[in-house]
């Protein structure tokens, strides 16, 4: 898997979105209408991203909300999304366990400052 990730500014009510540049394509991928912070899979051809969208409608109102969400995308840029659909999902974190891979385990923990260590 050959990638290289960049993000661009939308505008000041949408912020930023991302991008994934496919060296073997090659081809552009969006990750996200909004932010998303790619989080690389040692020993794996894939990754994982902490994804942001922002105003997305709550069903049964008139208001939105911005929602986040971790989503799998593999060596031909298919993604899994954990979480549903046209849902204001929040995401704070994530712990996953890779029985026998190095590291063992992944965190990935969104603070105040919008920030994914």
């Amino acid at each position: 898997m050959r990638l290289a990730f960049f993000d661009l500014h939308l505008n000041s009510t949408d912020g930023d979105t991302v991008f994934g540049l496919d060296l073997t394509g090659p081809r552009l991928v969006r990750l996200s209408p909004n932010w998303a912070a790619p989080i690389p899979l040692p020993g794996e051809a894939a990754f994982l991203t902490f994804t942001e969208n922002h105003y997305v409608p709550i069903p049964g109102s008139k208001k939105t909300a911005n929602c986040s969400y971790m989503e799998r995308w593999d060596e031909k840029l298919d993604k899994i999304r954990y979480a549903r659909e046209k849902s204001a999902a929040v995401c704070y974190g994530a712990s996953m366990y890779q029985p026998g891979l190095t590291p063992a385990t992944i965190t990935i923990r969104k603070g105040a400052d919008q920030e994914v260590p």
